[in-house]
């Protein structure tokens, strides 16, 4: 009975463990997103593929080597016409061998600078990655945001479901004493419902942005809930401050940039196509041969010979070779024209490009920069709505407890402030919304 009432125990634990909520902070959340995402592992895959570009284009300036080995079995007649036409009938076995190393002496620089365009692409993909990661700190920082005016609205909503229960029981207790019609106790039973369904609306809406972002998070399953993003201070910049400092911060802009240098680079390696190879080579070969017969014009002649091992014959018969070899393709019909023509093109477009994200980066930060101006109105406007719809309710509660308002004049106050008290917390953090757009768009954010 002990060991069941343990184990029950353990079971019991378990479960209760299991039940708790995880409180996730925005840092570990983070660090779970970039696990995550496809983007950030894709670009770690172009890094590491780009660092072997670099390897390989760095043993190029090394001589290559190559070895070739055979066996050979051969039997037939052979009509030799060289001196004194002769037939020779044969049957051999044979083994070679050859080993040969070339190394290039002169290319007309093209090994050299195709080890910076592949330090220069390993530059790009590194800049993608970094401004991938950006984009997911972004993301989630709106996520974030977003979780965080959720929680506000169930709060809004709760406390007012709340003020509307507190007089729902004063009501009943008036009705009992005959102090209230009946019908005002139905007017506030009904409010209270709808009150009610107002913060189960907001709970939903809470846990259906809150499943969204585990699903993308890929978590084990669980109940999580989410820390309030950290508040952060936004320096008082102008739109020509943020748009310079883009210029220069953007990682996207800068892999644009890199990119039209990997591609002016490229022309070196594409003229020296018309520019003279000096390649030195060397190596040796050796071969051996076993005769079973051989026959000249009818007579043996292996009865007059004595033939040696075949494996001293290796040993012995090695021939040594060394040269040098100038290749210099004078006229390839144009082709190296056509390609210097074409990386000229693309050079262009490359250009186009920069200007073009420049563009979108300047309008970006401008469209924020209003945005956000516009928000900071929207909370002071809110703001002024609070303390207005604030008052209105209470001089209007006053008003209904003395019997000088009706009830109904109550519910549109209530509603008012509950409005207000809203549109203040949306202004909140749409304010905080742009501060985080307007960072990621200047290129300020985490790398």
């Amino acid at each position: 009975m002990k060991k069941v009432a343990l184990l029950l125990n353990i079971l019991c634990y378990g479960l209760n463990v299991s039940a708790q909520t995880r409180v996730l902070s925005f840092q570990e959340t983070l660090q779970m997103a970039i696990q995550q995402n496809v983007g950030i592992r894709k670009a770690q895959n172009n890094i590491e593929s780009a660092k072997w570009d670099i390897y390989g284009s760095k043993n190029m300036f090394l001589p290559n080597a190559t070895f070739n080995g055979g066996f050979t079995f051969q039997s037939g007649s052979n009509l030799l016409t060289v001196a004194t036409p002769s037939l020779v009938a044969s049957t051999f076995t044979g083994l070679n061998f050859q080993a040969n190393s070339n190394y290039v002496l002169a290319d007309g620089g093209a090994r050299k600078t195709q080890v910076l365009v592949a330090q220069k692409t390993e530059e790009v993909v590194t800049s993608q990655l970094k401004f991938t990661r950006q984009q997911v700190i972004n993301d989630l920082s709106l996520a974030f945001l977003q979780l965080s005016l959720d929680k506000r609205l169930i709060e809004i909503a709760t406390q007012n479901w709340h003020l509307s229960q507190d007089r729902d029981t004063i009501l009943t207790d008036l009705v009992k004493a005959g102090l209230r019609l009946p019908n005002e106790l139905y007017q506030q039973q009904a409010q209270t419902r709808m009150d009610e369904q107002q913060v189960i609306t907001a709970k939903n809406l809470l846990q259906n942005h809150k499943i969204f972002l585990i699903r993308r998070l890929n978590l084990p399953a669980g109940e999580y809930d989410f820390q309030d993003l950290p508040e952060e201070a936004l320096p008082n910049f102008t739109a020509p401050d943020l748009v310079g400092s883009a210029y220069t911060k953007r990682y996207d802009l800068l892999a644009l940039k890199q990119q039209r240098e990997v591609t002016s680079l490229r022309a070196p390696i594409i003229q020296a196509n018309l520019k003279p190879q000096l390649v030195a080579s060397g190596g040796f070969t050796t071969a051996g041969r076993h005769l079973f017969q051989q026959n000249i014009n009818g007579n043996d002649v292996l009865k007059t010979i004595e033939q040696r091992n075949i494996i001293r014959q290796l040993g012995n018969q090695i021939n040594v070779y060394a040269g040098l070899n100038l290749v210099w393709n004078i006229f390839d019909r144009n082709q190296t024209k056509t390609a210097l023509a074409k990386n000229r093109i693309e050079e262009a477009n490359r250009e186009m490009d920069i200007i073009d994200r420049q563009d979108q980066i300047r309008a970006e930060i401008n469209q924020a920069l209003t945005d956000y101006e516009t928000a900071q109105q929207q909370f002071t406007t809110a703001q002024a709505q609070l303390s207005a719809a604030q008052a209105a309710f209470e001089l209007q509660e006053g008003r209904f407890q003395n019997g000088l308002a009706p009830l109904i004049d109550l519910f549109v106050a209530q509603n008012a402030l509950a409005s207000a008290k809203v549109n203040v917390a949306r202004a909140g953090i749409q304010i905080r919304y742009q501060q985080k757009l307007i960072q990621f768009y200047v290129g300020d954010g985490q790398e």
